[in-house]
């Protein structure tokens, strides 16, 4: 009562009032007598028991409310130390992004929380449940990827699983059977004695469910389906990106194999088919006529075009596989920059283009792959000459910080294309400017060599019907040989 607790002003005037009843009480019997008799004793006695009765109620009042209270408290701990077990199992899990730990790391904490012997995972597919994967106290392997129908567990006649997806809730239940499962695997049923069943609900559309049993008593209770609710909500979310992104990175493998094995079927007829051009420009099989010449000059340029495709595909089926690497080497950024510019400039001629190229003084010098640089470059420049109205200008700038920049007077790139240019496959789309060849993978394969050589490119600056700039960057530079 000194201490504070709840209801103690209502409770103090109530022993306030009682105490008063009896003052008056006992003034009013002053002058009854003859006094000190029997019924002067009673008469005292009989005036103070509703004031004792009225303290006595008012105590009893203090003392349920300060057990209320206690109980209150204790149920906010068990909830609040209910929360920070979910939560810290979710955040733990969270940090997971491929699904088999990320399952495994769900069941080992749903069966710690729910102080259970076993725990599974079976997810829904294709209006089928596929038991994913299950852990077991005793050692007991489940058998992953047996497939069965909604109502294959039962307990006491209840299909246990159905009945937690329709009602999309928790289902305590007693030991279960599963139709159909391997007699191998039997055994790790028979001794559940206690079960219960949590969906993970996504959107109202449950997409998993949790099976965890136990061998000894107690049963499982509303409390313990309540200590995993939290769980199983964040679980479903986390489910959920976890398989999106494997089919994503299933999707993207499959891509690459195809990239790869496609640009190598394409590589050895076309190896064939250049070198019995070359053989036939070069009069191998006898002398070409002035009617012939032109034709194999046209089939030379696009076997040339189609090459340089194929071995755009290669390079990009390789960057997503990472099956290769940079080499590494000090090298001087300006002699990398003129060798680009140098190949480029019998193109840049043959449509009147003009490039102009700036380099400082001072060697600059990265550490690099040459190759990988001299490719980005390539790129660009081509790019700059490809998507500029004739005649088309592109400056090369070297900075003495190893700030490489290819600028344009061309169409430029509108807003929402922007960062789209360096997505794999993606062509600017202008229907006023025309459809230039190519495959869409060039600004892809030169982000992912700038990136693997600890630099990168981006899209400087970019304005519709006035051209664009694009910014190289290559780690640390320092001047001097």
């Amino acid at each position: 009562f000194i201490g504070g607790r709840r209801g103690d002003v209502r409770i103090a005037g109530g022993m306030l009032a009682a105490l008063t009843f009896c003052t008056f009480e006992s003034i009013s019997l002053l002058n009854l007598g003859p006094r000190f008799t029997p019924s002067w004793y009673a008469a005292h006695v009989l005036a103070l028991l509703p004031s004792a009765a009225l303290l006595a109620g008012q105590l009893q009042i203090y003392v349920v409310s300060v057990r209320a209270e206690q109980a209150a408290r204790a149920e906010a701990d068990r909830v609040a130390e209910r929360l920070r077990a979910g939560f810290e199992l979710a955040v733990e899990m969270a940090t997971q992004v491929d699904m088999e730990p990320l399952i495994r790391r769900l069941l080992e904490g749903a069966r710690t929380l729910g102080k259970a012997e076993r725990a599974s995972l079976v997810r829904i597919e294709d209006g089928m449940l596929v038991l994913e994967t299950g852990l077991d106290s005793g050692g007991l392997a489940a058998p992953t990827g047996f497939r069965n129908s909604f109502d294959s567990a039962v307990s006491d006649g209840v299909p246990i699983i159905l009945e937690a997806i329709r009602r999309r809730r928790a289902v305590i239940s007693g030991p279960y059977t599963v139709a159909g499962l391997p007699a191998e695997h039997q055994e790790s049923l028979r001794g559940l004695r206690h079960t219960l069943s949590l969906p993970l609900v996504l959107r109202g559309e449950v997409i998993a469910v949790i099976m965890l049993g136990r061998r000894t008593d107690p049963p499982f209770t509303e409390e313990d389906s309540d200590r995993l609710r939290e769980l199983t909500v964040i679980s479903a979310l986390l489910l959920r990106n976890a398989r999106l992104l494997d089919s994503a990175q299933e999707a993207s493998a499959a891509k690459s194999r195809f990239l790869n094995m496609a640009a190598h079927e394409l590589r050895t007829p076309l190896s064939v088919i250049s070198g019995y051009i070359d053989m036939l420009m070069s009069g191998t099989f006898g002398d070409l006529d002035h009617r012939q010449e032109p034709t194999l000059r046209i089939l030379s340029d696009k076997s040339g075009e189609l090459a340089s495709h194929v071995e755009r595909l290669l390079v990009a089926s390789r960057l997503d596989a990472g099956t290769s690497s940079p080499v590494a080497r000090e090298v001087d950024l300006r002699e990398i920059a003129a060798d680009a510019v140098h190949r480029v400039e019998p193109r840049a001629a043959l449509i009147g283009g003009r490039l102009e190229f700036k380099v400082p003084e001072e060697p600059v010098v990265v550490a690099a792959d040459p190759a990988d640089i001299g490719l980005v470059l390539d790129n660009l420049l081509n790019n700059a000459l490809t998507y500029s109205q004739p005649p088309p200008k592109v400056t090369l700038s070297l900075t003495r910080s190893g700030e490489l920049r290819v600028a344009d007077h061309g169409i430029g790139i509108s807003p929402e294309q922007q960062e789209r240019v360096f997505e794999q496959f993606h062509r600017v789309e202008n229907p006023d400017f025309g459809y230039p060849p190519g495959t869409g993978l060039g600004l892809y394969i030169s982000r992912r060599l700038a990136e693997r050589n600890g630099g990168s490119l981006v899209l400087e600056k970019s304005v519709p019907d006035a051209g664009s700039t694009f910014l190289l960057t290559l780690g640390e530079s320092h001047k001097g040989g």
